[in-house]
């Protein structure tokens, strides 16, 4: 699998566990522009978006 595919498949799970509910249509368009960022900027979201969910 891609990189980019295993990092939006992350986010969606990330963010359906912590929310514990399924993501808007909006919400999902969200997560495709974060997965369409340049890897350095993707992998930095992805880890304070982990941290963050860690901390709550």
């Amino acid at each position: 699998m891609e990189r980019s595919q295993e990092t939006q498949r992350e986010l969606e799970m990330m963010f359906t566990e912590g929310l514990g509910r399924t993501l808007t249509a909006a919400e999902q368009e969200i997560l495709l522009d974060v997965v369409a960022y340049p890897t350095e900027k993707r992998v930095a979201f992805l880890e304070m978006m982990k941290e963050f969910i860690n901390r709550n």
